[in-house]
């Protein structure tokens, strides 16, 4: 059978990473466009916001920079939009993600109750937590975006 004649759907969630990814690889206003984003948008790591973004802002790929000096053993600046960029073929969780070598981490505390989409590199067999990370988007209930996070592994 021809593979060129089948087509996999893309559940919701999928398409949503592959959004995210499309617009870390290309910023600019079409692949801006497509974020299903609210007014407003925290961004954090692991489960620590670290600041609040209006969503307008974030078309900018310097309004991702996480400035905090150290995390997870490495230093800042941190940035979701360049993890995204470098995501490569991913998979994609619904809910708590497996977290490399430790405990998933747990929910930034007001984004709780949002569903929680992550996306993951695919890693090969030896590949290592090194690494590792994973992106976290907090949906809300209207399919808008609350709270974007990076975690990477904890040495």
């Amino acid at each position: 059978m021809n593979g060129a004649f089948l087509e996999v759907p893309r559940s919701s969630e999928e398409a949503l990473v592959d959004r995210f990814a499309a617009f870390a690889r290309n910023p600019g206003e079409a692949t801006f466009a497509s974020l299903p984003l609210r007014e407003k948008v925290s961004l954090g790591l692991g489960s620590q916001i670290v600041t609040d973004v209006p969503a307008m802002e974030l078309i900018d790929p310097g309004a991702w920079s996480l400035d905090v000096g150290e995390f997870r053993g490495s230093i800042s600046p941190f940035s979701t939009r360049s993890a995204l960029e470098r995501l490569g073929v991913f998979d994609v969780i619904t809910g708590r993600h497996p977290h490399c070598a430790s405990d998933p981490m747990r929910t930034p505390d007001d984004f709780a109750t949002l569903k929680r989409v992550s996306g993951q590199p695919r890693l090969a067999i030896n590949d290592g937590c090194l690494m590792w990370f994973t992106i976290d988007f907090f949906v809300d209930p209207n399919g808008a975006v609350a709270a974007i996070t990076l975690d990477m592994w904890e040495p």
